[in-house]
């Protein structure tokens, strides 16, 4: 039937699907995408002369912006002179005979000249190479107008960078600024453009003093960069050759200068941007590019060159890197308008507003074809009718994940079976098919004596019996009705029931139910009858006897304790009155929990009920007493019993690892052991060893700690580091026990350096981490670590056996373990937490513990992130 159905489904599904691609394929070309215009066939000729090399960012940056600036509207030619490598007379001649025969011959409409070396050359071998043919020039660095005397058919754009503009960002960024730190070189540009900018602050005021950086060696540099103070940038000019006379390139220097400055870094020109520097007004390759092929794209158009002006503005933009502002915490609000932000997280609607729009459309377009498909849906009822019935099936299927699953015909014989239904009645799906129900499911009723709920013995084939209760489905199938039942194993709650029966009819205290709010007794241990003299059944046939056994002066009191418990509060532990049967008074203790229901309604009371009469004597005879001493002496009994069982304990715990150590020792003196035995008894000696030498570092470790000596080691470490020497330590331990342990930690957190008491906070996390794979049998531990502010939080979460809230508050305690509490681990000390926690607070942060009793446990703390 599950087959058959999944195949209807699985076809229905691919003739919807053949439907609406048609459709979309059918609709698409009408979409309004812009469609490539035709392009010309007969284009001029442009060379581009570059003065550099074709790797040269700048040089890219230019061919870039013109390319795209000129948009298929000529042949371009480019060339490359490589001047920053080569620029010795010999060159030269060569590189001008290569020019000649290279080019002389083209009829170039218009030759570029990029930066100023091939400006220079333009201007002295035009009329040799390229006669009458016009020059465009950009990238040219201290252009005056006397260079243009003389030089016919001749106009661009000027390269200048503008320092006034990227002082008054680095205001605009850090107002509090009271100096900017200037990095030049003593190149021959270097001093010349410390004179522009010494120029340019003597004639203009800033609200901040700037210094220059002067001869320096990189390492000098980068040491007086580390040591700035936060009012202080960095404006980045150029530094190409240290006092050594090293020479770095642009990259090379910018990262040196970038990583080793603690402030932010700014520059002048667009190929230092992504290294490191924030940004500011830089003279842009790109742009230069474009401005010089909106000249050439005018002169194509048929302007002279001597009627179109030189561009003496330098066309820079505002950059900046997202990243490096979001490093030194500046505001990108602040930035000017009309800027250029690379790293910054993509948005569509941001940085290509036609494309989102484009986007819009097909949307709605889609969602015209929706509504097309809506309406074709009347072709389609016979497959939906199939589908319902496949999804009901589906849904029946689903919902019995977990149980056993059986399938039946209409003549009682089995059709399939899942995986659980194979386990619980030891029959095969494929032997089991065909047979009868009742061949392979053998039941018979049973019932227990737990308020009579009745469930099901379920014999399996090879003989063994379990408790099971089953629910019975019918569903449509294609050609007749099928059955589905579904059964589940009770066996280990049966047994939980009975086991509590027995120890509540064989307990001392009484142990009772009454539902709320109609106070009817639900159950009553048989204890009552000693404490009251009444049958327990007696409360079930009458509940007002229990007012008949409170005195008068105490119902005020019960009243009020039991409006309390109507209203959903936890009344705990309070002690009262009561009279028995025989009439003789006596004083209990009552301890209750309300029980309620998936709406947060209580619907019963459970407690337990102790005779204490005696107790109270016994306290009375005391009274008189002096209180002080038996508290002191009470206190002092406490201290002294834990201490015992601390040291019985300790005793223990040495002698465990010690017997191992000393019996396979002494196995291992046997001459005729095979290797294999050997290497594991030799295994175990270390396993108990390092046991041995964990219980002599608690002791020391608590020594120190009652001592008032603790100390800190602080120093810097990774935490990556700290993490790879914990994390698959207790990752194996949780995969051998079956549990997924997750750990969630940002990644730009773990690349960072800590500065704290490795051991201690490695010392923590590890007795953390082993408390939590020791007490959780299923589920899951998750290792979380985050940064809060200036806190580092280290978070351990568990699906554990879980803490009652009565022993939390001791859970830090010494000698608690030792102390047989009801979280007492099956081994240790029982010092490990209490060290935990006094490391923690000596790394100057705390510990908190937040736990549910058979949920989990989350143990938290966090330290002082110093970085």
């Amino acid at each position: 039937m599950l087959l058959e159905l999944q195949r209807t489904h699985l076809s229905a599904s691919q003739s919807i699907q053949r439907f609406m691609l048609f459709l979309i394929l059918t609709t698409i070309p009408f979409l309004a995408f812009p469609k490539a215009g035709v392009q010309g066939v007969d284009k001029p000729d442009i060379l581009i002369l570059h003065s550099y090399h074709e790797q040269f960012k700048w040089t890219n940056d230019v061919n870039r912006g013109f390319s795209e600036s000129l948009a298929g509207n000529a042949q371009i030619h480019v060339q490359y002179m490589d001047t920053k490598r080569q620029f010795d007379s010999v060159y030269m001649k060569l590189l001008t005979r290569l020019l000649i025969h290279k080019h002389a011959k083209n009829n170039y409409l218009v030759v570029v000249a990029v930066d100023n070396n091939a400006f220079d050359f333009l201007k002295q071998y035009r009329d040799s190479i390229f006669p009458h043919t016009p020059i465009v020039f950009c990238g040219i660095n201290n252009l005056q107008k006397e260079d243009l005397v003389g030089v016919e058919q001749i106009t661009g754009v000027k390269e200048k960078v503008d320092f006034g503009r990227t002082l008054d960002v680095i205001a605009r960024l850090q107002p509090d600024v009271d100096n900017v730190f200037v990095v030049v070189d003593e190149t021959t540009t270097g001093i010349r453009t410390q004179k522009e900018l010494e120029a340019i602050v003597a004639a203009r005021k800033f609200p901040f003093r700037i210094s220059f950086s002067g001869a320096m060696s990189m390492q000098e540099m980068g040491l007086k960069l580390s040591k700035l103070p936060s009012t202080t940038a960095v404006l980045l000019v150029l530094f190409f050759r240290d006092k050594d006379g090293v020479f770095y390139s642009y990259r090379e220097s910018t990262l040196h200068i970038s990583n080793a400055s603690s402030v932010p870094v700014y520059g002048l020109w667009d190929y230092n941007l992504g290294y490191g520097i924030v940004g500011g007004y830089l003279a842009n390759g790109y742009a230069q590019g474009r401005a010089a092929a909106d000249i050439v794209n005018r002169v194509i158009n048929g302007e002279k060159p001597k009627n179109i002006p030189v561009v003496w503005e330098s066309p820079n933009q505002y950059m900046f890197d997202y990243k490096v502002m979001l490093r030194h915490g500046l505001n990108p609000d602040l930035l000017p308008d009309n800027r250029l932000v690379i790293n910054e997280p993509y948005s569509l609607y941001k940085q290509d507003r036609e494309l989102f729009y484009q986007i819009i459309f097909t949307v709605a377009t889609l969602l015209v074809l929706i509504v097309l498909l809506a309406f074709a849906t009347f072709r389609y009822k016979k497959i939906s009718r199939i589908l319902n019935r496949s999804h009901s099936y589906l849904t029946a299927l689903f919902n019995a994940v977990g149980d056993g699953i059986i399938e039946v015909d209409k003549n009682g014989k089995v059709r399939a079976m899942n995986r659980r239904a194979e386990l619980l009645t030891g029959w095969d799906t494929n032997e089991a098919v065909g047979k009868l129900l009742h061949e392979v499911y053998k039941t018979h009723e049973a019932q227990t004596a737990y308020k009579n709920t009745s469930h099901e013995i379920l014999q399996a084939k090879n003989g063994t019996t379990c408790k099971i209760v089953e629910s019975i489905s019918e569903v449509d199938g294609d050609k007749e009705p099928l059955k589905v039942i579904a059964f589940t194993d009770i066996s280990k709650v049966i047994e939980n029931e009975e086991r509590f029966s027995r120890l509540a009819e064989n307990a001392k205290d009484i142990i009772y139910r009454v539902g709320i709010p109609d106070g009817q007794f639900e159950y009553m241990s048989p204890a009552v009858y000693t404490v009251l003299g009444y049958r327990p059944e007696d409360f079930y046939h009458n509940p007002a006897i229990i007012k008949n056994s409170i005195p008068k002066k105490w119902w005020r009191y019960v009243l009020r304790r039991w409006q309390e418990v109507e209203s959903g509060r936890v009344i705990g532990t309070y002690e009262l009155q009561v009279i028995s049967k025989d009439g003789e008074t006596k004083w209990i203790n009552q301890r209750s929990v309300i029980v309620f229901d998936s709406n947060k309604v209580p619907v019963a009371m459970e407690g337990i009920v102790t005779d204490i009469t005696e107790q109270k004597d016994i306290e009375e005879k005391l009274c008189n007493n002096n209180v002080a001493l038996e508290e002191a002496k009470e206190r002092a009994e406490e201290s002294d019993r834990l201490k015992s069982a601390f040291l019985a304990n300790i005793a223990h715990e040495i002698r465990t690892p010690m017997n191992g150590i000393m019996g396979f020792s002494e196995l291992l003196r046997s001459g005729d052991l095979e290797q294999a035995s050997q290497s594991r008894f030799i295994n175990l000696i270390q396993q108990s060893s390092k046991r041995m030498l964990n219980i002599i570092d608690d002791l020391v470790n608590i020594s120190q700690i009652e001592a008032g000596q603790i100390q800190t080691n602080f120093r810097n470490a990774k935490l990556e580091m700290i993490l790879e020497n914990v994390v698959p330590v207790y990752r194996s331990a949780a995969q051998l026990k079956e549990l997924r342990f997750i750990v969630e930690c940002p990644d730009e957190l773990l690349s960072k350096s800590l500065h704290t008491d490795q051991y201690k906070l490695d010392y923590t996390l590890r007795r953390l981490l082993d408390n939590a794979v020791k007490f959780t049998k299923q589920g899951e531990i998750t290792f979380i670590i985050n940064q809060i502010g200036d806190q580092l939080l280290f978070e351990i979460r568990d699906t554990g056996v879980g803490i009652d809230t009565e022993h939390q508050s001791a859970i830090f305690e010494r000698f608690m373990q030792a102390d047989s509490t009801p979280f007492k681990a099956q081994e240790g000390t029982g010092l490990g937490l209490s060290i935990a926690r006094a490391f923690v607070e000596a790394l100057g942060g705390k510990i908190s513990l937040t736990s549910t009793k058979g949920v989990g446990s989350v143990f938290s703390f966090y330290i002082p992130f110093r970085n």
